[in-house]
């Protein structure tokens, strides 16, 4: 029943984000936090320009400082 109801939950979600630039950062193996003073510079390969999400893995955090992120 848990695999009928995950697969439940995520088909209609991935329909809603088909058209959408997303870029996951990467999971970090500390719990200390994250630090990126040029998220541009440090993932040259994403246009961050046209990038629609960005996704932070889940944790717990003392703190996550993205520098340089454009607006849209």
């Amino acid at each position: 029943m848990k695999i009928g109801l995950g697969v439940l939950l995520w088909w209609p979600l991935s329909l809603l984000a088909g058209g959408l630039s997303m870029f996951t950062l990467p999971p970090r193996d500390t719990c200390e936090g994250a630090y990126f003073i040029d998220i541009q510079a440090s993932f040259p390969q994403v246009n961050f320009s046209t990038l629609d999400r960005l996704y932070i893995p889940a944790g717990h955090y003392s703190f996550y400082r993205i520098g340089q992120l454009t607006a849209a």
